[in-house]
């Protein structure tokens, strides 16, 4: 069953910190960040997939300043520190991600999935959407596809029987939501409670499961986050030069860990950046590409540009590019008024981690 859900909205970050894993079987693809899992149909009936991480993967990080204009290919630029820590360097090995989670404003360090954090709460909810964009040659949106999933973790006996009381927050126009078939659906529609049609039963402890999933698509080029335009150029000389601009077009969403891959065709050779307004590149010469890496993209520095040339007369040979990046800032922004016990109105603590990020993200 599908309906809209008036306690959900789109844009916005999260309040609280705490952890999860992939919902269940919502068709929410599983992340690229590697970590033990399996998956188990269990005496509740949730087939459930367990996620197994260190807790000492999350904690508390630093922002990282912008990048200075016309670096050297290969530069790590000035958002590129230099790792002095064992956990800097294992950090980096895992593709871990600076992003900013709010409780207060203290930002905690989160890989590029979501990921379960240490078990300091009782219950831990985890909000996340994978977007997959295809955009022309041009920049223009030809489709845009959002899907996500809200899941839940007891992390003590004590609170597996809980519900979770839903704000009352604007729903996105265009949004369609759906429960998991073991939450009790007339309370949810009547409510805003997300709780189990069992009352009498809990939630499996220390086991993450999906309670509610949705799913958007649009072709309106104001609603994509992040647009590429890439201007390939014969110069007559057995060379090309390119000229390639990112713009944020979402001005509410901060954009962690953006890379542009550029293809170079058949071409070996480093290309020659001629100019770069932030961010670091290098040459993947295995690939042929080249890599243009920005830490972070917000509404201080929603544009950008970088400019090459390398050898060669086919200019069809610098698409597709592939764009990845992650952020604290989702589509469909859950609004949690509080959890409770099923039989009570007082409060279990809780913490909270939303999450996007791209599953493909294509221009031309």
């Amino acid at each position: 069953e599908v309906g809209g859900m008036p306690g959900i909205g789109g844009g916005g970050g999260m309040q609280g910190i705490g952890g999860g894993g992939t919902d269940l079987g919502f068709g929410v693809s599983s992340s690229s960040y590697s970590v033990s899992a399996s998956s188990t149909v269990d005496q509740y009936g949730f087939g459930t997939r367990v996620t197994t991480i260190s807790s000492s993967n999350v904690q508390s990080s630093s922002s990282s300043s912008k990048p200075a204009k016309g670096m050297k290919l290969g530069s790590k630029g000035v958002g590129g520190k230099g790792k002095n820590s064992m956990l800097d360097s294992l950090m980096a090995e895992e593709n871990i991600a600076a992003m900013p989670i709010s409780q207060g404003s203290v930002p905690v360090v989160v890989p590029q999935a979501v990921i379960p954090a240490a078990q300091v709460f009782p219950v831990s909810l985890v909000v996340e959407e994978k977007i997959s964009v295809h955009l022309s040659r041009e920049g223009s949106l030809e489709q845009m596809d959002v899907k996500g999933s809200l899941s839940l973790t007891s992390n003590t006996e004590e609170a597996s029987k809980c519900k979770i009381l839903l704000g009352s927050g604007k729903s996105l126009p265009g949004l369609a939501f759906q429960t998991h078939p073991k939450i009790n659906k007339s309370a949810y529609d009547g409510s805003r409670v997300l709780a189990l049609k069992e009352s009498g039963k809990g939630f499996p402890v220390g086991r993450p499961v999906g309670v509610l999933r949705w799913s958007f698509s649009t072709t309106e080029d104001s609603m994509v986050p992040l647009s590429v335009n890439c201007w390939p150029e014969d110069e007559g000389n057995g060379s090309i030069s390119v000229s390639l601009e990112y713009a944020l077009i979402k001005l509410n969403m901060e954009l962690h860990q953006v890379i542009i891959t550029v293809p170079l065709g058949l071409n070996t050779q480093a290309p020659k950046v001629t100019s770069a307004d932030l961010g670091s590149f290098s040459h993947d010469s295995v690939g042929g590409n080249i890599v243009w890496k920005v830490d972070l993209i917000d509404k201080s520095n929603m544009s950008g540009s970088l400019e090459f040339s390398v050898q060669g007369r086919n200019t069809d040979a610098f698409f597709p590019i592939q764009m990845s990046f992650n952020s604290s800032n989702t589509y469909a922004s859950i609004d949690i008024a509080g959890v409770s016990p099923v039989d009570s109105q007082s409060i279990i603590p809780f913490g909270l981690i939303s999450n996007l990020s791209t599953e493909s993200y294509v221009c031309g």
